[in-house]
């Protein structure tokens, strides 16, 4: 088997989907990514992998195909996905994706011994400085420390999130050249957290029109989508925490010293937790992690895919 397998690990989609970028410029043709670049990103069978891959590609070097956190969820046995990622045609590039290395366990470790394997779990706070820094000099720009905290906080550390907000924010400085915490404050909505609360609680109380009607006043409001996506998963991720510590018996001020919020804030978090137990908390974010990749791969519409995503999680 040559070195046509990729594992990739981590939830950053800015350089996850670098990554595959790279790989798509090099080895598919631009005019025939929708035939030979295919992303599966939700439920499908084994059979259709298998036949996606065994396709040759049209007018491209490889056929690039992307497993986009779904491994886990495969009704096959490790031994016949084993069998298969050995015997994978030359024509194709195969790109794993996943946010965690956990289980089942064989598989994991023959990806990691067999594959190529680029792991994004561990970016430190200088290297995503770094690429907030040059996301500022891709559009001749500067940007204060005090600026480029403030994107990392608001935005979860969502480095395409931030990418989209530094645009919006050099876009309107026009001539000048440094990008302070005052340009950023008026281009971040400070109401988002708020109306992610309130569509939390309607998503809680699965309320379809409710919570498409938040959505929608967000995009309304000048919200990016990928940013309230990223603000969507922040919140869940912050519950099934929460979730885990109340189980645990850890009381507000040690919750709130833990997470880094006010202990008001960890209060609205708890009062929602009576709507979602940890599986639930669990699908939804890995449901959110799925459509936020596949969004910032280009293989759907960004409004359509999280109208589906909040009506899986409504049903």
């Amino acid at each position: 088997m040559e070195n046509n397998l990729f594992l990739v690990i981590g939830e950053d989609a800015f350089l996850i989907r670098k990554f595959v970028n790279e790989i798509l410029e090099k080895y598919v043709h631009k005019d025939f990514k929708d035939i030979d670049f295919i992303t599966f990103s939700d439920k499908v069978s084994f059979e259709n992998i298998v036949s996606a891959c065994l396709t040759p590609p049209v007018m491209s070097a490889k056929k690039v195909v992307v497993l986009n956190n779904i491994i886990q969820d495969l009704k096959i046995t490790d031994e016949e996905f084993i069998n298969f990622l050995e015997s994978l045609p030359g024509h194709l590039l195969l790109i794993i994706v996943t946010s965690a290395v956990d289980k089942p366990k064989k598989l994991f470790n023959f990806l990691e011994k067999k594959g190529y394997v680029k792991d994004f779990r561990n970016i430190t706070d200088s290297d995503k400085d770094n690429w907030i820094k040059r996301f500022a000099r891709e559009f001749g720009k500067d940007i204060t420390s005090e600026a480029l905290e403030y994107l990392k906080v608001n935005l979860n550390d969502d480095l395409y999130a931030i990418r989209n907000e530094v645009f919006k924010v050099a876009s309107i400085l026009c001539e000048k050249d440094l990008i302070d915490i005052d340009d950023v404050e008026k281009v971040i909505s400070i109401n988002i957290n708020e109306n992610i609360f309130k569509l939390a609680e309607e998503l809680g109380k699965r309320s379809f029109s409710r919570s498409i009607k938040i959505f929608d006043a967000l995009i309304k409001e000048g919200e990016y989508i990928p940013s309230i996506l990223a603000m969507v998963n922040r919140h869940f991720r912050i519950l099934l925490q929460i979730s885990y510590m109340k189980k645990n018996n850890e009381d507000l001020e040690h919750m709130a010293k833990k997470l880094g919020l006010p202990k008001f804030i960890i209060n609205k978090y708890l009062s929602q937790l009576k709507y979602f137990n940890e599986e639930v908390l669990k699908n939804i974010i890995q449901e959110g992690c799925k459509v936020d990749l596949s969004i910032k791969l280009g293989k759907v519409d960004p409004k359509i895919a999280l109208e589906v995503f909040i009506s899986k999680i409504c049903a």
